[in-house]
């Protein structure tokens, strides 16, 4: 940050290590800040944002809900007035082959009431099963479960859930799924960094310890499955904190 500059953004600067913020696609700018509104939520007009890009200007509107207004990290609504100048395919080609984000975890006190939320927000259908509560946006399901079964579910390889001065967190974005192209490429990866990771079924899961505190739990891309854009319907991308 440029000097005094540290003070702008909170939301940021006061986050632990670790994922911080669940961005969703923006199709109807207006239509969406009008209906977080009526929902119950204090969400901002539409905001015009921009920034320096590969051939040009990169443009956006979003619309940002105040903060806390959903447990565990930042959410908000993102709309890509210029995708070409961001998902571009020598930014979304890796070396560990991965090529989707498929699932993202959030840990929350009380999933069925955290649901609801998204539910009102924005039309999010829960998929049926278990305790954990999940919905589908666009390729990703998104897994709303309490730290306590996240802990279970993950043991050694979980994220740290304590805040900045070392407290306990209740509720924190925790997990990624993440689809690659060739499991040997990122078996590759990890040997080369020296990295282990725990195989489960056909999954390889690597620690948050190794991961700027998010546990990744990789899988190969499904045969019939075509790579798309992370998120793209509704949810757009993510942010990490680092």
């Amino acid at each position: 940050y440029p000097p005094g500059g540290d003070a702008a953004r909170p939301e940021l600067t006061e986050s632990p290590v670790g994922l911080d913020g669940l961005v969703f696609d923006l199709p109807d700018p207006e239509g969406l800040s009008a209906q977080a509104r009526a929902a119950g939520f204090a969400a901002s007009a539409p905001q015009p944002l921009s920034r320096p890009a590969e051939g040009g200007e990169a443009r956006f509107t979003t619309v940002r809900l105040a903060r806390g207004s959903l447990a565990g990290g930042r959410v908000y609504f993102c709309r890509h007035l210029t995708p070409e100048r961001v998902w571009q395919p020598h930014w979304q080609t890796h070396p560990n082959g991965a090529c989707a984000i498929d699932r993202f975890w959030i840990a929350v006190p009380d999933p069925a009431a955290e649901a609801g939320r998204y539910a009102r927000l924005v039309g999010a259908r829960l998929l049926p099963g278990g305790p954990e509560k999940a919905f589908a946006a666009g390729g990703c399901v998104v897994e709303l479960t309490t730290p306590e079964a996240l802990q279970a579910r993950f043991g050694a390889l979980a994220c740290d859930p304590r805040d900045l001065s070392g407290a306990p967190r209740s509720a924190y974005m925790a997990a990624l799924g993440i689809r690659t192209r060739s499991m040997a490429a990122l078996r590759a990866c990890l040997a080369r960094a020296g990295l282990h990771a725990r195989a489960e079924g056909e999954s390889l899961i690597v620690a948050a310890r190794d991961a700027m505190n998010v546990t990744l739990v990789f899988r190969p891309l499904e045969p019939a499955a075509s790579p798309q854009r992370a998120l793209s319907e509704p949810i757009a991308d993510q942010s990490m904190r680092s």
